[in-house]
């Protein structure tokens, strides 16, 4: 194993030193306009994407330590969700930061990643690049059980993801990423090196079998039959729940709960449909490519899917943070305290300095108003909530975490915990 100094870093300083021009050895039979669109889209989604997630990682627990943050607010510090929810950032943020990069530089110099000098730096980058995948692919699959859990059963949900259970699953998630591709890193089964078919640092084929055709199988499958499961149950539930509240509403104007219902069951659907069907387009196309086309005899079709696969790292953020109306206060929160001219710009008081809440959270992340129908309201609130707790006492949940619905200490009031 060759020192650090032939690592990465070391292809990357000799890249800096080397003129934007490409040399006869860096030719690897790509057309101009492919390479060209390679590196422009690593590029934008390194910005977006990178932009995006450390705000995420920075907003999110400030906030929620603010001493004027909304309830909540406060509360995504005590939520399991929001662990698994920093953890999809932070493998956004490694894969934008660390893996595009080098992307980049597969596609720009080639011949450097072939320099038996660099000889550790071509493995290395697989290694981080797969296992960063894995990892990704697998937190997408956290999120979905995570909420599916906290909605069906709460016994069950403080007993897997309660008090310090929750990170254990974060370390055996990235564990798994890494131990997916473990027999290609100690060359049991392929091993990594330059790909001379796929034109970058990619698992190389053995007599066996093909190791890059049983890891994407593997680790595109895993992920999306959890997501596929746990997000139908979720509807299942919203469904059940609808039709116990109809009939134990009869008091209530019928045309409103029915309206009510109708829409928080229409905004789940489009929750689960817009989750699974952005999974599917940005990961399956290169599943099916490297599993139908091993030899790479189609290049451009896998350039072209990669560049789509990429925008999931831009794309992730926007459906589990930013369409989150809680996530959504916390951005307002630190970029406000951050910058405070923003406070003039907006020309109107921010919604987190609003003490009192009129709105409760569902499990889609969208608000529905109490203002009308109380009981209706309270039910809704049971149903979707991940605690619900009696009204006398406040009690501690499984893994030390407060109960959503009991009473603080000094008030009067319930709280409720956002999905």
């Amino acid at each position: 194993m060759l020192g650090a100094a032939n690592g990465p870093v070391a292809v990357l300083s000799t890249a800096l030193h080397v003129d934007s021009g490409t040399s006869s050895d860096d030719d690897d039979g790509l057309h101009d306009w492919a390479r060209d669109m390679v590196k422009g889209v690593c590029c934008m989604v390194a910005v977006l994407g990178g932009v995006g997630n450390l705000l995420t990682l920075t907003a999110v627990p400030y906030a929620s330590r603010c001493c004027r943050a909304p309830r909540e607010v406060k509360r995504l510090r005590y939520s399991t969700a929001t662990v698994f929810i920093l953890n999809l950032a932070v493998a956004d943020l490694l894969y934008c930061l660390v893996n595009l990069p080098l992307y980049y530089l597969q596609y720009s110099r080639p011949s450097l990643w072939r320099d038996p000098a660099h000889g550790f730096a071509c493995p290395l980058a697989g290694v981080l690049r797969y296992t960063n995948a894995a990892a990704d692919w697998m937190s997408l699959a956290g999120i979905a059980f995570n909420r599916c859990v906290c909605l069906l059963s709460i016994k069950w949900k403080g007993r897997i993801f309660g008090g310090w259970k929750s990170y254990v699953i974060i370390a055996l998630i990235w564990l798994y990423g890494f131990l997916t591709q473990g027999l290609s890193l100690f060359q049991v089964y392929g091993e990594y090196g330059w790909n001379n078919l796929t034109r970058k640092c990619d698992f190389l084929k053995d007599g066996n079998g093909q190791p890059r055709t049983d890891w994407f199988l593997i680790s595109w499958s895993i992920p999306c039959a959890v997501i596929l499961v746990s997000y139908s149950l979720i509807f299942v539930k919203v469904k059940q729940s609808g039709r116990t509240i109809l009939r134990s509403s009869k008091h209530q104007r019928m045309e409103h709960v029915e309206a009510l219902l109708k829409t928080r069951e229409d905004k789940t659907s489009r929750m689960i449909f817009v989750v699974f069907v952005t999974y599917c387009i940005c990961v399956l196309p290169i599943t099916v490519v490297n599993v139908a086309d091993p030899y790479n005899k189609r290049p451009y079709v896998s350039i072209i899917c990669y560049c789509i696969y990429w925008l999931q790292y831009c794309c992730n953020n926007i459906i589990y943070v930013v369409s989150n109306g809680v996530y959504r206060k916390a951005y307002i929160i630190f970029l406000t305290e951050v910058i405070p001219p923003l406070k003039r710009i907006l020309k109107r008081p921010v919604s987190w300095q609003v003490r009192q809440s009129t709105a409760i959270t569902t499990i889609t992340g969208h608000t529905l108003s109490t203002r009308s129908f109380s009981p209706l309201s309270r039910q809704l609130q049971h149903t979707d909530s991940l605690r619900f707790c009696g009204e006398s006492s406040a009690r501690q949940a499984p893994g030390g975490e407060r109960c959503a619905g009991a009473a603080a200490p000094g008030t009067g009031r319930k709280r409720s915990m956002t999905l």
